[in-house]
């Protein structure tokens, strides 16, 4: 079937890079080089920088078992790897974004339910970002969830959230505001909230 037409990129089918490459040749592109060139571009960009980092430190974060755990080098290490991200979004279509991280606040955690949580203290916004739910994601997942947290504090959600708590359900008004903000982000991840998805999940016809 036509969803299955690329099969040989999927994650489960192509070892790596380059054999995902090679089978695009020939179906994405004639040109009998494109799996050559497309390598080429990916080496001097140091397209895999991102994925190899991410394993090694994913593979330190599981051992841990608390916040306690999280030691400063690794936080460092941590934080190179969404610095990294957050330069692509400054250097590509996404430099509002980046720029805007650029004066957050970050900090590591453990145990959130979600893989950034955005609090507010009197000096500004502070990203919390839970290190083993996002050593999980691919860059662009990275950079969609750091985008969907912008919007938030773009259009006031916390304040807004606050106002309508006691009117209506806490759960009702997080996928209210996510799915207000998701519909102006690509490649967010598959647990994300999305009109799609609540439409099917709770028969509705929202547009």
């Amino acid at each position: 079937s036509n969803k299955d037409f690329y099969h040989g990129v999927w994650k489960t089918e192509a070892k790596s890079y380059k054999e995902a490459t090679r089978f695009l040749t020939g179906k994405y592109a004639t040109d009998k080089d494109y799996h050559k060139k497309l390598n080429a571009l990916i080496k001097t960009y140091d397209l895999t920088y991102y994925d190899k980092e991410k394993a090694n430190l994913y593979r330190e974060a599981a051992e841990f078992n608390s916040q306690k755990d999280i030691d400063a080098q690794f936080k460092i290490k941590f934080f190179s790897l969404i610095e990294k991200c957050n330069l692509h979004m400054i250097t590509g279509k996404d430099s509002f974004f980046g720029n805007f991280m650029l004066n957050v606040k970050k900090q590591t955690s453990l145990g959130l339910k979600w893989p950034i949580e955005t609090t507010r203290s009197a000096k500004g916004y502070i990203m919390n970002f839970d290190v083993k739910i996002c050593l999980e994601l691919t860059e662009w997942e990275m950079q969609a969830l750091i985008k969907h947290e912008i919007y938030h504090i773009m259009y006031s959600h916390y304040d807004r959230a606050q106002a309508l708590e006691g009117r209506y359900r806490k759960s009702a008004i997080n996928i209210a505001m996510d799915i207000s903000v998701n519909q102006y982000i690509k490649y967010p991840p598959n647990f994300t909230y999305t009109i799609e998805k609540v439409n099917f999940l709770y028969n509705l016809s929202l547009k």
